[in-house]
């Protein structure tokens, strides 16, 4: 397509530990990619990606794979110097490894969102607080077969925002860039956690959102959209908070319609706190990243309502995958509800249409015999746990037919 949706991005996991704000970022707002700063996690001893699939006709099939196409990485924050021996600078290091695994399906329903799982182990010997973990991108939607690659940096001035609370999606879309080639969004949304967080929390006397959305503008200075430049400036970001009064989270921006005007910002979608991080304990969190067309035939510098259905529909699809078996989305495995009997909720499941039968067809005079297995016909669909094979169907063409 030609459309680009990211710059840079990354994982933030903050906490305190020892009574020390501490905030370890996999990438942050900078003008020059190779600052020594920001970058501060790197690949665990040993550890390599990976990749899986659950399609039996892929070359990376694996019987435990979740997903058409899995990419699993582990990496720690403990490194305190790049591999070229230069220190990484300000970086304070939790103790932590990560491991990170990424699902991506290719039915036409489900082939506009990547889920990113993100299992967080405390591998120090102290415990780490109020833990927050948010996924940070500096988000930008243009077509680079208009604006060409590079196109300077003017264009990432052109972006607007949004939040949608209720499916905890932030996203992005060309305000006043590429206007019609370009009308798209790009959404960063929470998904989920173990443990499960409470969906309000008390925080500083106020009922919030255990899920914030907070975004700045791009090495900016603005006294509430500044861009934070040490660990304490971080974590209140991740807490929601410019300064420790003040809340900037969407349920009340201080402008609204300032997101709707173009500019270069950043977004970042976090979750917490989670009271602490036992030594060799874990938490999991979960994002997506979803894409989507804008709906309709609005202008496509426009931020309306119908133009994020598809959007929605898309996040929605991205929530079903992560809940799997939990189909009320209660967190609790109800009656008839455990499909593998295994007792606990089974997540990243997608309705699925019957495997491919493998087929063998040979050619005689005037005739050609075809032979197909029977997978077809005994698959069953991890939604329902039924087997809803319908039929075959055989199509026949004239040599030369044109099937476009």
């Amino acid at each position: 397509s030609g459309i680009e949706n990211f710059w840079l991005g990354g994982l933030w996991v903050g906490g305190v530990k020892s009574g020390q704000i501490r905030v370890t970022t996999g990438a942050i707002d900078v003008s020059n990619p190779s600052k020594q700063e920001g970058f501060e996690f790197f690949n665990a001893p040993g550890s390599i990606i990976t990749e899986k699939s659950s399609l039996i006709t892929s070359p990376y099939y694996a019987p435990d794979a979740i997903s058409h196409q899995d990419f699993i990485m582990d990496y720690t924050d403990s490194n305190l110097v790049y591999l070229n021996g230069e220190p990484i600078t300000d970086h304070h290091p939790l103790g932590i490894v990560v491991h990170q695994e990424s699902y991506a399906w290719n039915f036409s329903f489900a082939n506009f969102f990547v889920i990113m799982n993100y299992t967080i182990k405390n591998t120090s010997d102290k415990y780490i607080d109020s833990v927050f973990v948010g996924l940070w991108t500096d988000t930008v939607v243009r077509n680079t077969k208009i604006t060409g690659r590079p196109s300077g940096s003017a264009f990432y001035s052109k972006g607007g925002n949004g939040y949608n609370d209720s499916i905890k999606i932030a996203y992005e879309f060309d305000s006043n860039g590429d206007p019609g080639y370009t009308d798209s969004y790009v959404g960063i949304q929470y998904l989920g956690s173990e443990p499960k967080l409470s969906d309000k929390i008390l925080m500083d006397g106020d009922s919030v959102s255990s899920v914030s959305f907070v975004s700045w503008t791009h090495n900016g200075s603005d006294p509430s959209y500044f861009t934070p430049l040490d660990d304490i400036q971080r974590f209140n970001k991740m807490r929601g908070y410019f300064d420790l009064g003040n809340s900037q989270r969407w349920k009340d921006p201080i402008n609204p319609v300032t997101f709707k005007t173009p500019s270069n910002r950043s977004m970042l979608v976090s979750s917490g706190p989670f009271s602490s991080i036992a030594p060799g304990d874990s938490i999991n969190v979960v994002f997506a990243i979803v894409c989507e067309k804008k709906y309709g035939d609005e202008l496509a510098a426009l931020d309306t309502e119908e133009q994020k259905t598809n959007l929605y529909i898309n996040a929605d699809w991205a929530l079903r995958a992560y809940f799997g078996e939990d189909r009320n989305r209660n967190g609790v495995l109800d009656a008839n509800e455990d499909l593998d009997g295994d007792g606990k909720i089974t997540r990243y499941i997608l309705p699925t249409p019957p495997t491919s039968p493998k087929v063998k067809v040979v050619p005689d005079n005037q005739k050609a015999t075809i032979y197909w297995d029977n997978r077809a016909e005994n698959s069953i669909d991890p939604i329902s746990g039924k087997k809803d094979f319908e039929g075959y169907k055989l199509y026949r063409t004239q040599a030369g037919f044109d099937l476009s």
